[in-house]
């Protein structure tokens, strides 16, 4: 597994399991192209953070250049919509994860009282 930090792919760390510890980015140097699938985290796009959302289509493209990896979004209250990018990448999985989580507080929580 590769880590691509700000969308910068020539700063790609290796993700290696750690013992006693799990996954962890260590300091060796990744090549991201070849990638099976490709994960976009909402931080990665927020303004705040100052990766356009041209710099991470620029990315994907250039791991796109010889394959065509499964794009997956991992986002919280729906910013990949918020901020249009459902429209502009091209996700094959889109998950929400703040909706999982109320669901799972309203069943489990709320849904307890009834």
């Amino acid at each position: 597994m590769v880590y691509v930090p700000v969308a910068d792919i020539n700063n790609a760390k290796m993700i290696n399991m750690q013992e006693n510890i799990g996954y962890s980015i260590v300091d060796i140097p990744a090549d991201p192209k070849g990638s099976e699938v490709i994960v976009i985290m909402d931080c990665l796009v927020m303004p705040k953070f100052g990766c356009s959302t041209e710099d991470v289509l620029k990315r994907i493209k250039e791991i796109l250049l010889s394959h065509k990896p499964k794009i997956f979004g991992v986002c919280f209250m729906n910013i990949f919509e918020r901020m249009e990018l459902t429209k502009i990448i091209p996700y094959d999985i889109l998950i929400q994860l703040w909706k999982q989580l109320l669901k799972r507080i309203y069943e489990t929580e709320v849904g307890s009282f009834y």
